[in-house]
C-alpha cells in the first residue's frame, strides 16, 4: 500500500531506517551511507530543519545505556533509566506545545515513543515475573504519542502504527491472565478484549486479511470472550450458592 498518491510509472520507494524524527537530518544520512552505501535526497528532508538531536531530546547516550542495561538483563536498572527518559522528554514535548511549533514538538513526541517502547521492554524482562501491565501502559503512551506525531513527519505509517495495536493488544491478553480471577482480573480481560478489537481492526485496514497478525487478535478476541463470559457466570452463581 502505497503511503501517497502515485503517478503512473514514478518510482516505487521504501524506508531504510532510520525514519525522521528518530534522528536529525545529518545523522540519518550518515547512518545510511554507512549501511547501504547511498546518500538518501528523499521528501523527508525536503522541509525539515535540521537540528541537534541533544537539544531538544534525550541525548542518545541514555538511551542506549538503558539498552545495554536490558541487553544485560539488569531490567530494572534499565527501568529507572527510562522512566527519568520519559519524564524529561514529556517535559520537552509540554514546553514546545506551549511554544506553539507543531513539527518540533511531533518530532519530540516520535522520539518519545521510541522511549516509551522500550519501557514497555523493560517491564517484560522484570524477574521473578514480567509486569505485563505495567508493559502494556508504556506501549500504550508510545501508541498515543506516535498516533500524534505520524500526520506530521511520518505519514503513511499506518502499517507501524497497526503493528504497535498489534504489541498492545499481546501485552493486555497476558496481563489478564497474570491477572486470575476477582475484580482485578475482570478488569484486566476488559482492557484486553478492548485493545485486542481495535488491533484487529487496524491491522486488517493497514496489512490486510492474509497478515499472521490477523489470525491471533481473531483467536485472541475469542478467548477474551470467553473468559469475560465465565466471569459473569461465575458472578451470577455466587448469590446462589450464598442462598443455599
Amino acid at each position: 500500500v502505497s503511503a501517497t498518491a502515485m503517478r503512473s510509472a514514478a518510482e516505487v520507494t521504501i524506508s531504510y531506517g532510520p525514519t525522521a524524527g528518530r534522528t536529525g537530518v545529518a545523522k540519518r544520512r550518515e547512518q545510511l551511507q554507512e549501511q547501504y552505501h547511498f546518500l538518501c535526497c528523499c521528501s523527508a528532508y525536503e522541509d525539515e530543519t535540521p537540528f541537534d538531536v541533544d537539544d531538544n531530546s534525550i541525548p542518545d547516550a541514555a538511551l542506549d545505556a538503558a539498552l545495554g542495561l536490558l541487553d544485560e538483563g539488569r531490567a530494572q536498572e534499565a527501568i529507572r533509566t527510562l522512566r527519568q527518559c520519559c519524564k524529561h522528554q514529556m517535559s520537552l514535548l509540554e514546553a514546545h506545545d506551549a511554544d506553539g511549533d507543531t513539527r518540533r514538538a511531533a518530532i519530540v513526541a516520535q522520539r518519545a515513543a521510541e522511549v516509551f517502547d522500550a519501557l514497555g521492554r523493560a517491564y517484560c524482562q522484570t524477574t521473578p515475573d514480567p509486569d505485563y501491565c505495567a508493559a502494556g501502559d508504556a506501549i500504550e503512551q508510545a501508541l498515543s504519542l506516535l498516533r500524534r506525531s505520524t500526520t506530521v513527519v511520518a505519514p503513511g505509517a499506518e502499517p507501524s502504527l497497526a503493528r504497535e495495536e498489534h504489541k498492545l493488544a499481546t501485552l493486555r491478553f497476558h496481563a489478564a491472565v497474570q491477572a486470575g480471577p476477582g475484580s482485578r482480573g475482570e478488569a484486566a480481560v476488559a482492557a484486553a478484549g478492548q485493545a485486542a478489537r481495535r488491533a484487529l481492526l487496524c491491522v486488517r485496514e493497514a496489512l490486510g486479511d492474509d497478515d499472521p497478525a490477523v489470525g491471533e487478535l481473531v483467536q485472541m478476541v475469542a478467548a477474551l470472550g470467553g473468559a469475560n463470559r465465565q466471569q459473569k457466570q461465575e458472578e451470577s452463581a455466587q448469590p446462589k450458592q450464598q442462598q443455599q
